[in-house]
């Protein structure tokens, strides 16, 4: 552990009610983010319809590839929101055993923030098998970095007061390298925003090659009777006009390509970051009926996520 985060200031502390309606804020915004890029990818499907068959078969297999990316991040989201409903059930039924008077309001208040968390994962279309792949998932990631993180230990600690000890040291070793390597792929993906313009300047371009064919058949249907030796002339005329718009479509697909795999990277990151929460609900989760060293890791690796990242994700 990296002690100088800890012997820092404290940062105020944040109340069990705060962390989860900023687990629900999180969600919501997640859901909003998905239906940006559910509506973008739709718009993109419509524009790879005017392509040709080859080009349009490449563009539908990397599209298909970060549908089923996207898919898969949201399904963690919901699991995450699953486990996280179900520690606040424990948490009320904890506090309500105590019969803490002190605590009423905040009891009162996490019932009813439960009740929002069973209004929204009652939606979710998560079935028992795609949770138990997913927690297989998940204890078989935490175990990797476990091993991989005492493997690189010269000296290993007997554990046997703090058996958790190396899975807490190397989840938030790992939380560090998921975040650096999500902000720079955010960098990536912002200096990529800045080609919109291009993209748009391209898709007008388009729009004026395929008006121009439009009317270049019409004024060909009007004059065939009255002039049939403009025949070659048009037929020369929307030969390069379309050779044009197959260039201009394989430059636009050229850089949807780009943004697609920026985009897919971006996802995976997000996706890494998705399962160190599991690991974390699952391994150290926020429950006072849980074992106290449970607690007491969950306290520091959000108190380290706070104070590195200042985001608890």
């Amino acid at each position: 552990m990296k002690c100088e985060y800890f012997l820092k200031q404290p940062e105020a502390e944040i109340s069990i009610v705060d962390s989860y309606r900023r687990y629900l804020r999180k969600y919501e915004k997640s859901m909003e983010c998905y239906q940006i890029f559910f509506d973008f990818h739709n718009e993109c499907n419509e524009f790879s319809n005017k392509l040709s068959i080859n080009l349009r078969n490449s563009y539908n297999e990397i599209a298909m590839n970060l549908d089923n990316s996207v898919k898969k991040l949201m399904k963690l989201k919901q699991r995450e929101m699953i486990i996280r409903r179900e520690n606040l059930k424990l948490l009320i039924e904890s506090a309500e055993d105590r019969g803490d008077e002190e605590r009423e309001i905040e009891v009162n208040e996490l019932i009813e923030m439960n009740s929002k968390f069973n209004e929204i994962t009652e939606s979710f279309d998560l079935s028992v098998q795609e949770i138990d792949e997913i927690d297989e998932e998940v204890q078989k990631k935490m175990n990797e970095l476990e091993e991989n993180y005492t493997r690189e230990r010269l000296v290993k600690i007997d554990l046997k007061e703090f058996q958790k000890f190396y899975k807490y040291q190397s989840l938030l070793k790992e939380y560090e390298i998921a975040n650096d390597e999500l902000n720079s792929c955010k960098m990536r993906k912002r200096k990529s925003f800045n080609e919109v313009d291009n993209w748009t300047k391209m898709e007008n371009d388009l729009t004026k090659i395929e008006e121009a064919i439009r009317v270049l058949d019409e004024k060909k249907a009007l004059n065939e009777e009255k002039e049939s030796s403009k025949e070659e002339e048009y037929t020369e005329q929307k030969a390069h006009l379309e050779k044009f718009r197959s260039f201009l479509q394989m430059e636009m697909i050229e850089e949807l390509f780009e943004n697609k795999k920026e985009t897919m990277d971006l996802i995976e990151k997000y996706q890494r970051i998705s399962f160190l929460n599991l690991m974390q609900l699952e391994y150290f989760p926020q429950c006072q009926r849980d074992n106290i060293d449970d607690f007491v890791f969950n306290d520091f690796i959000a108190d380290f996520k706070l104070m590195k990242f200042r985001n608890r994700f």
